[in-house]
């Protein structure tokens, strides 16, 4: 079934909140924007004349979905061709977002009371679900009161706490104590989509009868089942990402998903291809029994793992799709720190950029430093501190992660005080973070960006920008706990 026969029905307009500069690009935020809509919209029935629509709006620019090889191998093997997408810069999207309907007193009553009946939403001219980030971007500050509904897996920002509540049930943000409780948001949509099915399952079955799974639509199960795989890295313990509920959620894509109706609706959709991709062969792999039989779970991790960090493919791409690929920012707010200095912080915003490649890869780039300079000091990231996480495999040791961190930023001060923070606060002591040295002309071992004789700070000798690079000993430690160490030691540092 394409992304197009799934926009149907609700009014309801459900969205990334991460949106141009701002949010992520990978699969996740492709899979959990088209698969959410979706299971929400199952939740509607009939339809027909006055039935609002979904309108699932995917938070990446159309010229960036295709850089994503994971994602673009991911829904050709679903069957959904990349044009069926509505991104963030699409016609249709940029109308939405940037003239809202207007609130009618009887709608903004309606959704202040948090009542989700189809009557209800039928009555309210817009609403939105932020899906894998809890906070909208603030150039959509102006969609706030639209926003009804989070799912999430990153650290709470309370944004709209009062309105969007966990009593609600609209407000699920699986974050606790510095961790995520699940490693893809794609499991939150799984345990919706298993809930609503036991309750409508057990509205239409006498009580003496036990309830009874509806089947899924494959081509869902197929995305869902992906993302998940990716996001645990396959379940694979010393990645230290999976968890009980991940695994749970992939066993009942496996099991209730029906396979048999997959073979007619799938196969003719090639009109993303290349070199790096041989598509009939990855779908013999993934389905070794043909198309009417569930996939091989191994396998699929396998094809999507190896489109996402295949060197091959990260060295096609400039220094600047490399660093937007995968790119979030975060605005720095007094929910992020119990202080009360947070207002007056220095940096209001902190960006950071996912590299599947090695950090020594990245910095030997050609014209590495400027191209990172132009991106760092222009609207691409649009943050007063920028962060490169890099991330590649060892083989032969389980494959234990190997995380490295570059900071960046036009102001010295600023990179210094959070290089300093990282190395030497006992807050950020976990993630066992080593400045990394690299010779200088004379032979002497400086860190990158730093003159001799500076005492360890930052020089602007950098085109333009003051750099610190780190080997990050924890290599569980991902982008979910760096950023909000970071937030923190912004919001209550207002001395940087």
């Amino acid at each position: 079934m394409s992304a197009r026969r799934r926009r149907r029905r609700r009014r309801t307009l459900y969205h990334r909140d991460e949106l141009p500069g701002g949010g992520g690009r990978g699969s996740e935020t492709v899979v959990t924007t088209t698969t959410t809509t979706t299971t929400k919209d199952d939740d509607v029935e009939g339809g027909g004349e006055g039935m609002p629509i979904v309108v699932p709006i995917v938070s990446v620019p159309r010229s960036e979905v295709s850089l994503r090889w994971d994602v673009v191998v991911l829904l050709n093997l679903a069957g959904i061709a990349i044009e069926d997408l509505v991104c963030v810069d699409d016609d249709v999207a940029s109308r939405l977002l940037s003239s809202p309907p207007p609130m009618t007193e009887t709608s903004s009553a309606i959704r202040t009371s948090n009542t989700t009946t189809t009557a209800a939403i039928s009555a309210i001219p817009l609403l939105l679900t932020l899906v894998d980030h809890n906070r909208i971007r603030s150039s959509y500050d102006h969609l706030s009161s639209f926003v009804i509904e989070i799912l999430d897996h990153h650290v709470d920002e309370l944004y709209r706490a009062d309105d969007v509540t966990v009593d609600s049930g609209m407000r699920n943000v699986a974050y606790e104590n510095g961790n995520a409780l699940v490693a893809s948001t794609c499991t939150l949509v799984v345990e919706r989509m298993l809930r609503d099915m036991s309750r409508m399952s057990s509205s239409s079955s006498s009580s003496s009868s036990p309830p009874a799974y509806h089947s899924i639509d494959p081509g869902l199960c197929l995305l869902l089942l992906g993302v998940i795989l990716l996001d645990t890295v396959n379940m694979n313990p010393n990645a230290g990402k999976g968890t009980a509920r991940d695994e749970r959620a992939m066993r009942a894509l496996m099991q209730y998903a029906d396979w048999k109706s997959f073979g007619d609706d799938v196969g003719g959709i090639r009109r993303a291809t290349s070199s790096l991709v041989d598509y009939a062969s990855t779908f013999e792999r993934v389905f070794p029994n043909g198309r009417g039989s569930p996939p091989d779970a191994s396998a699929l991790y396998d094809a999507l793992s190896s489109a996402k960090f295949d060197p091959r493919y990260w060295s096609t791409l400039s220094v600047s799709d490399c660093l937007r690929i995968d790119y979030k920012r975060f605005e720095v707010s007094s929910n992020s720190s119990n202080s009360s200095n947070s207002s007056s912080s220095l940096v209001s915003a902190i960006g950071i950029s996912s590299v599947l490649v090695g950090m020594d890869t990245m910095l030997a780039r050609e014209d590495f430093i400027r191209d990172l300079s132009t991106y760092v000091t222009s609207s691409l990231s649009s943050s007063d501190l920028y962060g490169m996480m890099t991330l590649t495999f060892r083989e032969g040791d389980g494959g234990s992660p190997v995380r490295g961190l570059l900071l960046a930023g036009a102001d010295a001060s600023i990179v210094n005080s959070f290089a300093d923070f990282l190395v030497n606060s006992a807050d950020a002591a976990f993630l066992d973070m080593c400045e990394v040295e690299f010779g200088d002309e004379e032979g002497g071992r400086v860190p990158l960006g730093t003159s001799a004789g500076s005492g360890g700070d930052v020089e602007d000798v950098n085109a333009g920008i003051a750099i610190r690079v780190f080997r990050q000993g924890n290599g569980k430690g991902s982008r979910k706990q760096v950023a909000p160490v970071l937030l923190r030691h912004a919001a209550r540092d207002s001395r940087l």
